[in-house]
């Protein structure tokens, strides 16, 4: 067969409002904390509440600007390489 390398970007995530709330209610948990749980950097994300949940998308600034320095972070992170693996 061979190796490849899959890798995935999170456009978007969402959850129950209920359920975040339990979370909140349990841990003392920040709506925030909860998303940086998910995703290490919640701050690329907007959130917005519909139909009882959050929903966090990726901000479009990130694709369209800043790409990538966000994709070579992110392998960096993943994959644990070497920082100047790319220079």
């Amino acid at each position: 067969m061979g190796d490849y390398l899959a890798t995935r970007i999170f456009l978007e995530f969402s959850a129950d409002i209920v359920s975040v709330d339990a979370v909140q209610t349990i841990t003392g948990t920040s709506k925030d904390k909860f998303a940086s749980t998910i995703i290490g950097k919640p701050d690329l994300f907007n959130c917005e509440e519909t139909n009882g949940r959050y929903i966090w998308k990726l901000k479009p600034e990130i694709l369209e600007q800043h790409l990538y320095p966000f994709l070579k972070e992110y392998y960096r992170d993943a994959c644990k390489a070497n920082p100047n693996y790319l220079e």
